[in-house]
């Protein structure tokens, strides 16, 4: 019973998470892309993409040739930045938009650190499903990801929808779908969506880890298992495989292989919107260890600061203090 005792704060934590409200006040974002070493990235036809973590938006620009990109207008929340270039592989990080951020005049700045690496050929595999789809298709493709840039999730859905009528072979207009539905707590649906772009294109690292992760949320771990584990193998440094792989062990009750993915995903973007900090901390309260519970809790906090979670947090950081000292004062 121990591990399922552990779940009541995760499980609360992830409701709020999947409620969350994003604030009206908006926001602007501004960042600049740098080098391992600091230098500025020049000259490269960078896309940079701008994703909700947990309610459906997207929006995308081109870095400038020095490497700066700018998004206006953005909702107080929880974002993933994508920044990707054809030929030189991508970098996701979490970038949180809200006022413990912001100077007087809304304004975010982040230098964002990226290696380019050349792909490899292979990587540049595209399936022949892919390949067949219409310029119609695409059209009404990127004209749904417009509309969701809008927040208009409604008119997005129907032109998604549009799309896979027209062309069902469109493994990424049924992942868009998919998400919508996951990120709109349509579990069933997401499902569906999900399982259509997955037989697909079964080896991408995209659809096996919306499969894994729609699984989990449906509480079905055991089959949620094969695919988290296909996901971190296809992309190892994935945050997002590695923390759902973490959340399925954890579910499971293995604990040790849970701790193992879910620090394996801080190292990779400890920031990361499905908060492996709130898993690992259920983890060392089951093992009486207050010290790891409290650094993970104050790390959320560092963090997540303007989280809807954030004061929960604080409570349980409160109780985890108290814990500690009186498990001090017991052993003197």
């Amino acid at each position: 019973m121990r591990v399922k005792r552990s779940l009541i704060l995760f499980v609360f934590l992830q409701v709020a998470l999947l409620s969350a409200a994003p604030s009206r006040t908006v926001y602007e974002f501004c960042g600049k892309l740098l080098l391992g070493n600091g230098a500025t990235i020049r000259g490269l036809k960078v896309n940079v993409v701008l994703q909700g973590a947990s309610t459906p938006f997207i929006t995308r620009t081109l870095a400038d040739p020095a490497g700066a990109f700018k998004f206006s207008n953005l909702q107080s929340g929880t974002y993933v930045l994508i920044v990707a270039h054809e030929h030189l592989g991508e970098l996701r990080r979490t970038v949180e938009i809200g006022p413990s951020f912001a100077d007087a005049a809304g304004r975010i700045s982040a230098n964002v650190k990226w290696e380019p690496r050349p792909i490899e050929e292979k990587a540049f595999t595209i399936s022949a499903a892919s390949l067949s789809v219409s310029d119609h298709a695409h059209q009404l493709y990127l004209g749904a990801l417009d509309l969701l840039g809008k927040r208009d999730v409604e008119g997005a859905t129907h032109r998604l929808e549009e799309v896979v009528q027209t062309a069902p072979q469109f493994v990424s207009a049924w992942s868009y779908l998919g998400s919508i539905a996951y990120q709109s707590h349509q579990f069933a649906r997401a499902e569906l969506c999900f399982r259509e772009a997955y037989g697909l294109d079964p080896a991408s690292s995209l659809t096996l880890v919306n499969m894994g992760g729609v699984l989990l949320s449906e509480h079905k771990f055991e089959e949620a298992l094969p695919f988290n584990l296909q996901a971190v193998r296809a992309a190892p440094n994935d945050a997002l495989a590695r923390s759902q792989l973490g959340l399925n062990y954890f579910r499971l009750g293995n604990e040790g292989e849970a701790e193992t993915q879910l620090k394996e995903a801080k190292k990779s973007d400890p920031a990361h919107f499905s908060y492996p900090q709130l898993i690992l901390s259920s983890i060392y309260k089951d093992r009486k260890d207050y010290p790891g519970m409290i650094a993970e809790l104050e790390e959320f906090l560092r963090l997540h600061p303007d989280s809807n979670i954030a004061d929960a947090v604080r409570v349980s950081l409160t109780a985890a203090r108290q814990a500690q000292d009186a498990h001090s004062l017991a052993k003197n």
